[in-house]
């Protein structure tokens, strides 16, 4: 604040500090405010002689360096926004198929800027630097908006299905290094997994055809049925001529019988055996698909929690070396 006469000089007007003291103020009758804090002051006085007269001016410089106190405030917006910041850290350890993941982001995006509301309001409108708190708001809405994107990015990872392969350069990092290094190779999709499941799709193919080939064949392939030939005793002769060609003669039509059911049971066994190869076709690219959807979920899950360290890190560098500025300014 200065002080001073435009109209008289200072042979007429003469301007003296009252309190020779070296902060120029008297503070015996100071009442101390709830709202600000005086760290320092000053008074000067000045004679300034200009160009176009001849005459001096006096005038005298009062400064005070005052400071808002910050109790109040750091309930009312250095509290909630902490809180926030710690509400957002949630915002990547809900699952992926949550609708809750993306409402929580816009929710908590919502009351970051309320609150930057109310510091605009508590601030002077005209202000030419820009407060701490509000740089610190700032930088967490941009990184509330960053991790919004980013779990919308995991969310389309995870129901990416088996649309497309995971790229070998996105596996062997993502997979092989990066879920290491977050103690998540215990969810690592084995590559051998699917080679085991077509290893028992082949223990029973091979049972199979094992117990196929244990069964009696005849030369033209079919099943051959062991029975006693009555026909053979005729030959002997040791039945009566009668009875043996009636026994024959059942024996002839037993045997066809029994052929054509050999035909027909070798006919469904192929059919079986038909059947059970599309089934393991369709089994094995039914698993190689949900595979290949298993791996697109798992780098969902890294990428989600390689976001949550990351945000953890610039919110705490950053909120450390904001406040340590304030600090360091305040002394």
């Amino acid at each position: 604040m200065k002080f001073g006469s435009w109209t008289y000089d200072g042979s007429k007007l003469d301007l003296q500090l009252l309190y020779e003291t070296t902060s120029g103020f008297e503070f015996s009758d100071y009442i101390r405010s709830n709202e600000w804090d005086i760290l320092s002051s000053s008074a000067v006085r000045t004679v300034m002689r200009y160009t176009c007269c001849p005459e001096p001016y006096v005038d005298l410089t009062f400064t005070l360096k005052i400071r808002r106190q910050a109790a109040f405030y750091n309930y009312i917006l250095i509290l909630p926004c902490i809180l926030l910041s710690s509400v957002t850290l949630v915002l990547f350890w809900l699952p992926p198929e949550s609708p809750a993941k993306m409402q929580l982001g816009m929710n908590i995006f919502v009351a970051f800027f309320v609150l930057l509301l109310l510091l605009a309001e508590s601030t002077p409108p005209a202000a030419s630097s820009i407060p701490l708190i509000g740089a610190y708001y700032c930088l967490n809405m941009i990184m509330i908006t960053l991790s919004t994107f980013f779990s919308a990015v995991v969310v389309n990872l995870y129901f990416h299905g088996a649309r497309s392969v995971l790229p070998d350069i996105i596996r062997k990092i993502m997979i092989q290094y990066v879920a290491r290094i977050f103690c998540m190779h215990d969810q690592i999709v084995e590559p051998h997994a699917k080679h085991q499941t077509e290893s028992k799709h082949g223990i029973v193919l091979n049972n199979r055809d094992k117990v196929h080939s244990e069964l009696p064949h005849d030369k033209t392939g079919y099943f051959e049925m062991q029975t006693d030939d009555p026909c053979k005793g005729l030959l002997n002769g040791n039945a009566s001529v009668s009875n043996m060609e009636q026994k024959c003669q059942d024996t002839s039509s037993s045997a066809y019988e029994i052929h054509r059911s050999n035909f027909q049971l070798e006919k469904d066994v192929n059919e079986i055996k038909s059947f059970m190869k599309i089934v393991m076709a369709k089994t094995a690219k039914k698993e190689a698909t949900e595979k290949i959807a298993r791996e697109w979920k798992f780098v969902s899950f890294i990428l989600d929690r390689l976001f949550f360290f990351t945000y953890l890190v610039i919110i705490v560098v950053s909120f450390v070396t904001i406040f340590d500025f304030a600090l360091f300014a305040e002394n």
